[in-house]
């Protein structure tokens, strides 16, 4: 102590310390480095103690978990697994990824031994095949040479020989890969009627996978031709034989600029005796091939950007479709202009959901006042330029439940008109940008007035866009109004209202009213919705189209 108080003044000024003072300086700082290299053993060995300790509790708790969950009292049986499992089955949408489309069966296979069991007794897991090589592709690329800098004279390693061409490798590799996969939930399919998906080139390759497909050709179920050459397609049709299982066709190709559609086969699909299911997308149909096709025993068709020889062709199928129950039309191109007056009219009398896309409104009016459908049930539209609503919706349908517009253009008539056709609706959704389409008398129709029924007493669902409003023509105290009356009906004979959504953007100028639906929704309880435009249900929404046709079947609405 005394040595370090002989040092004090020496600390507290700016002087050279004596030779003295130096070596006692230099054992005081040897002395502390000691004692620091002491406490941080110390530190050291108490946080190794500490990080066991905690990787105890960790382990300790791991097994008391493991132990309690035995001791649950709620416990699912595999049964019920089983059910919650048939939701994840995977389907067959023509767009989606391949990977997305196949891994849930294999996912749940994971999780434990229990769920392993349950996903392999469940052929329905199994049933859907994707014969693309991309999701199981794995990339082998040659090395690529080594820059040595320790010699100037060689410019590059000498790098070791190998035979063959990696991509070959690979190739096979992606190959082997596939047929295991295909072959596997062949097995554990077991029976189950099969959904293929050809996603490939017409080559070698692809052929090897379809000739193990080929050998259950009688459990066909489901076929989708992803951007394959039509060759491929009549290969698998001429080498398959006799398809009766098989009751729905996909054919689907991307446009491409300066690329005409496909070319359909002059007689396609003529070993296929019981198709009712027929999707085509930027097909062009020649006149042979559209009579060879059986029009008349379709119950769904999808038609997405295909061409016609002309306009009495496409319409002499169209008055075919009579037992149809699903129709979703884009834009179909025509040689030349539309006929100012179709007559005969299309009838289609079993027509329940339809759906369509036009991008000219000049070309589909007449085409879509021409269409009779009676007990059509759901309608969903998408029009460029439309100027007038009536122009959009269908004209015979009295019992149409679900509405769906979205109009981009100056349309200038009010909702009423639409509420007025369509008394039983359930489901109203409108989008319409740069309209004056809805306004306060379109939200105050909707509200009970006395003991008199609103229009669409039975409407559960409403979705509306800010840009379909009037400009400063509907109060904010209307819409409220409207809600209440219709979230918590007081009058007979009016249905509750379900879900109301409000799709807005950014760049709007309706925050007061996003604000003030939120607080309704917290206040209430109330299913209020404010959901961004670019999640406005698309035209073909494939819950109203797959989900009714769905129905439809479980129904028994077939011949």
């Amino acid at each position: 102590m005394a040595s370090t108080l002989s040092l004090t003044s020496l600390l507290r000024s700016n002087d050279a310390p004596l030779p003295s003072q130096r070596i006692l300086t230099e054992q005081i700082v040897h002395q502390k480095q000691a004692e620091l290299s002491g406490l941080d053993n110390a530190i050291s060995r108490i946080r190794l103690t500490l990080r066991k300790l905690e990787d105890d509790r960790a382990e300790l708790a791991s097994e008391i978990n493991q132990y309690s969950s035995v001791l649950s009292p709620i416990r699912l049986p595999p049964e019920m697994i089983a059910e919650i499992f048939l939701y994840f089955a995977p389907i067959l949408p023509a767009d989606a990824q391949s990977g997305d489309l196949v891994k849930p069966p294999w996912i749940l296979g994971h999780i434990c031994r229990l769920w392993r069991a349950v996903s392999l007794s469940l052929g329905e897991l199994w049933s859907v095949l994707d014969t693309s090589l991309s999701w199981l592709y794995v990339e082998c690329r040659a090395p690529e040479p080594v820059r040595d800098v320790d010699d100037d004279e060689k410019r590059f390693t000498d790098l070791p020989l190998v035979g063959g061409d990696p991509r070959e490798y690979a190739e096979g590799y992606a190959i082997e890969t596939t047929l295991d996969y295909i072959g596997t939930c062949l097995t554990r399919a077991g029976n189950r009627p099969l959904s293929i998906r050809f996603n490939g080139e017409y080559g070698t390759p692809t052929l090897l996978i379809f000739d193990v497909l080929l050998t259950n050709p009688a459990r066909w179920q489901e076929v989708a031709f992803v951007e394959s050459p039509l060759t491929l397609v009549e290969y698998v049709c001429a080498k398959s034989g006799y398809l009766d299982k098989l009751h729905k066709i996909t054919l689907s190709f991307s446009p491409r600029y300066g690329h005409p559609p496909k070319t359909l086969p002059s007689r396609p699909f003529t070993n296929v005796p019981n198709l009712t299911d027929l999707t085509l997308t930027y097909v062009f149909l020649p006149a042979e091939a559209s009579l060879s096709l059986p029009w008349s025993r379709l119950m769904r068709y999808c038609e997405r950007s295909c061409s016609w020889t002309s306009w009495s062709e496409a319409l002499a199928v169209y008055r075919k479709l009579t037992n149809l129950c699903v129709l979703c039309l884009e834009s179909p191109s025509f040689p030349g202009r539309a006929p100012p007056v179709l007559d005969p009219l299309i009838l289609l009398p079993n027509l329940h959901v339809a759906s369509f896309y036009f991008r000219s409104p000049h070309v589909y009016d007449n085409f879509l006042r021409a269409l009779q459908m009676p007990v059509l049930q759901a309608f969903s539209v998408e029009q460029r330029g439309c100027r007038h609503l009536h122009s959009c919706l269908p004209t015979s349908s009295p019992h149409l439940k679900v509405l769906r517009a979205r109009i981009d253009g100056y349309c200038q008539n009010n909702l009423t008109f639409a509420l007025e056709m369509f008394p039983e609706l359930t489901e109203l959704t409108i989008d319409a940008a740069r309209s004056d389409l809805i306004s306060r008398p379109d939200i105050s129709r909707l509200i009970p007035f006395r003991d008199q029924l609103p229009l669409a007493p039975n409407l559960e669902t409403i979705r509306l866009s800010n840009r379909s409003f009037v400009n400063k023509a509907c109060q904010w105290k209307t819409l409220a109004d409207m809600l209440q009356a219709r979230f918590q009906p007081t009058l007979d004979g009016v249905a509750r209202l379900r879900r109301f959504e409000f799709y807005t953007s950014d760049y709007s100028n309706d925050h007061n009213v996003v604000t003030a639906l939120e607080t309704l929704k917290m206040q209430r309880q109330w299913d209020i919705r404010v959901r961004p435009r670019s999640q406005f249900p698309a035209w073909d929404d494939r819950e109203l189209l797959e989900s009714s046709y769905q129905t439809l079947l479980n129904l028994g609405i077939q011949n």
